[in-house]
């Protein structure tokens, strides 16, 4: 009767181990665009003005399909200042199709730097609603930074791999420093669940057996 029970109980225990991942692996960096001059080269701008929004939009590679769930990128303001909203979107071309787009609030603020021993670069995150895309090249584009002062904000410099461009008249620049976080695909979950049941089944015949 003892060896019956094992076989439920081995099923509750690889079940156990598969969701006690999942808060572990909830999201990863699936692209990084920090550089050799992140937080200290240059900065462009992303600000509003004069009603005629600067946006720069820098390229990005996946490898394979991915769950896109949020950026984190780097921006200048000045002392005392904070980004209070920013526009952002996923195209397919540089200044191309929409994918997905939103306005967001500015946040962390989280100072991480000070460019040029007087502008404060501050870490933002925004969060990107469910947005499955394959592999292949995308864009991600910001414009209408608003800070709390109504000055301008900047986008940090970040010398890295990605193409990038902006809307102000100089055309191809530098690229900026900008992470993308994204979420493992659900079947990643289920094959490993169906891995550790495999193991749990191996294992308690081998005992029946013994």
């Amino acid at each position: 009767m003892k060896l019956k029970l094992r076989v439920p109980a081995m099923c509750l225990l690889a079940f156990g181990c598969v969701f006690a991942t999942v808060p572990a692996s909830a999201s990863y960096l699936v692209y990084d665009n920090t550089g050799p001059g992140s937080y200290s080269t240059n900065a462009w701008s992303i600000f509003d003005v004069g009603g005629g929004a600067s946006v720069v939009t820098n390229s990005f590679t996946l490898s394979s399909t991915t769950n896109l769930q949020g950026a984190n990128f780097y921006a200048w303001v000045l002392p005392g200042d904070s980004l209070t909203s920013v526009s952002w979107s996923i195209t397919d071309t540089a200044y191309g199709t929409s994918i997905a787009s939103g306005t967001v609030a500015g946040g962390p603020n989280t100072q991480v730097a000070t460019a040029f021993g007087y502008y404060p670069v501050l870490e933002e995150s925004l969060s990107i609603p469910a947005l499955n895309l394959a592999a292949g090249t995308y864009w991600f584009q910001l414009s209408e930074g608003l800070d709390a002062y109504d000055n301008n904000v900047y986008w940090d410099e970040s010398d890295g791999p990605s193409t990038a461009f902006e809307s102000g008249g100089v055309g191809q620049i530098p690229s900026e420093t900008f992470q993308l976080i994204a979420t493992p695909e659900p079947s990643s979950f289920t094959l490993l669940g169906l891995g550790m049941l495999t193991l749990a089944g191996v294992v308690t015949r081998s005992k029946l057996l013994a």
